[in-house]
């Protein structure tokens, strides 16, 4: 398979290790990335298959051993398939990674993770922008206000795969890249269900 040609991007939600699932998360960015002080609250992952022309979102919430379980699965599922995150080297990886080892969740899926193709799209870009800065300069336009954490957890691994799909248009040079994998994205994530996202797909 040509690299590349499947991914699967990931975001992470985290909440204070001690606080009840859906409340304020009052953490620092620097203790957000301590497993001992956070804990995952959801994580959405977002599987691109551009050989098969398939793209799949799911979101996974509520215990933790129960959402890293599930990512571990999904991770089984695909074993070929390149990870791609905003800043996952720094956050999401780590993260799982000990949150997993608290949980004494100890499976292959997440095993495998350190031997795997891993893009992280936040270092193409110099300087410390975020995500929605860099998706603003790309013209991804959404309004995070008027999105719950789940639809925002959504909206952000959607972002990173669209930055990703810029990036792979300009390193093959081909805009053909980006445009038929955003057509693809945006079969895959019609509906009311994905309503929240339409407005990543607006200049189609």
């Amino acid at each position: 398979m040509t690299p590349g040609a499947r991914i699967l991007a990931l975001d992470l939600e985290v909440d204070p290790g001690g606080q009840s699932p859906g409340g304020p998360n009052p953490l620092g960015k620097t203790e957000m990335r301590n497993p001992v002080r956070s804990r995952i609250r959801m994580a959405s992952l977002l599987l691109l298959d551009r050989n098969a022309g398939e793209a799949e979102l799911n979101t996974f919430e509520g215990e933790e051993r129960s959402v890293i379980s599930s990512l571990s699965g999904s991770f089984s599922r695909w074993p070929d398939a390149t990870i791609v995150t905003f800043n996952g080297m720094s956050f999401d990886i780590p993260i799982l990674r000990g949150r997993a080892l608290v949980n004494h969740v100890f499976d292959e899926g997440l095993a495998d993770l350190e031997r795997r193709r891993h893009i992280d799209v936040r270092h193409a870009f110099p300087g410390k922008g975020s995500l929605a800065m860099i998706s603003d300069l790309l013209g991804l336009d959404i309004d995070e206000r008027t999105l719950s954490r789940r639809q925002k957890c959504e909206a952000d691994v959607v972002r990173t795969v669209l930055v990703w799909l810029h990036l792979e248009a300009a390193r093959t040079g081909q805009q053909e890249v980006l445009q038929c994998g955003w057509k693809l994205l945006a079969k895959a994530l019609d509906g009311v269900r994905y309503a929240h996202l339409a407005a990543l797909f607006d200049g189609l």
